[in-house]
């Protein structure tokens, strides 16, 4: 009767063992693999907010560059709005001329040419040349920024002039923008 009580005993130990395997296997698979995923999802989730988080904590500095880049876009599309009208050319030419003047500067050449039609503004090209020291040419320049119009240096041109060491010959090449519309406010 031992060895019946024994193999009894011995199967049951397979028996036991065999179930708590199967047990094992289904908690596996059926509940620690599952939530495993479910644990690896809310970790990339997890992840992907605080980097949404760390994204959102330079928004007030890049919110206050935008903003100073629209107040800066909104002065200068203001200025554009301020541009001369072309009845005002004539006198925007003189503007230029008394600047010459004042600068001290020999005007060899004052060339306006015909304007160049866009959508809303002309543009009229105008070229001068001037000869005077560095100093005079520099304030040339520093007038011409000062203008209330709106005036591009498209081109600038400083030669040593051929008579003495001191003297420069300069050429530019300026643009006047102005509204095309005949309407004054």
């Amino acid at each position: 009767m031992k060895n019946a009580t024994e193999k009894k005993t011995w199967l049951g130990g397979w028996v036991l063992t065999a179930a708590l395997l199967a047990l094992a296997l289904a908690y596996y698979f059926l509940s620690y693999r599952p939530a495993g995923r479910k644990i690896a999802a809310m970790k990339a989730d997890l992840a992907m907010i605080q980097q949404t988080l760390a994204d959102a904590a330079v928004l007030p500095a890049h919110i206050g560059r935008v903003s100073a880049e629209l107040k800066e876009t909104g002065q200068f599309v203001q200025e554009w709005a301020s541009a001369s009208r072309r009845d005002e050319l004539p006198a925007v030419l003189g503007r230029i001329t008394a600047a010459l003047a004042e600068a001290g500067v020999r005007t060899v050449q004052f060339t306006p040419e015909p304007a160049v039609e866009h959508a809303v503004i002309e543009k009229v090209p105008l070229t001068v040349s001037v000869e005077g020291t560095l100093e005079q040419l520099a304030d040339v320049l520093s007038k011409l920024e000062a203008l209330p119009t709106t005036v591009w240096i498209e081109e600038l041109k400083v030669l040593r002039s051929r008579e003495d060491g001191e003297t420069l010959a300069c050429e530019l090449k300026l643009a006047i923008f102005a509204d095309k519309s005949n309407v004054s406010d």
